[in-house]
């Protein structure tokens, strides 16, 4: 099962799913999980997915299944599109069905956020 992870190893504010998502994968209990890295969400290419990502304006980590929860900004040019419209727009156009976002608010504490992670994939 894949899980794609979104984040920025580069900056700090950006790279906690990552950090997560390399600690789960050497886990023998998450082996069955693959997860895939993406630079951008126009890598992604099933009907039925799981995206691990960080999020502003959440106190605890979430599972968002109903994409209209997402905010889209305001879209001028391709510079301006983010993973919340490229996903709406995949859905609008039946490329996506099904959907689980787990987002890890992006100031957490590195080892809450991976406790509460571990709990969220071993009912998945």
């Amino acid at each position: 099962m894949n899980i794609y992870v979104f984040g920025n190893p580069l900056l700090e504010e950006d790279s906690l799913a990552i950090k997560l998502a390399e600690k789960l994968q050497r886990e023998k209990a998450f082996r069955r999980f693959n997860f895939v890295y993406l630079d951008g969400a126009e890598e992604i290419c099933e009907e039925n997915m799981i995206i691990l990502d960080v999020a502003k304006n959440i106190k605890d980590i979430q599972i968002i299944t109903n994409l209209d929860q997402l905010y889209a900004g305001k879209f001028y040019t391709m510079h301006d599109a983010d993973i919340a419209l490229f996903l709406k727009l995949m859905q609008k156009i039946g490329k996506i069905r099904g959907i689980k976002i787990i987002a890890v608010p992006f100031d957490m504490n590195e080892k809450k956020a991976y406790t509460g992670l571990k709990k969220i994939l071993e009912v998945i």
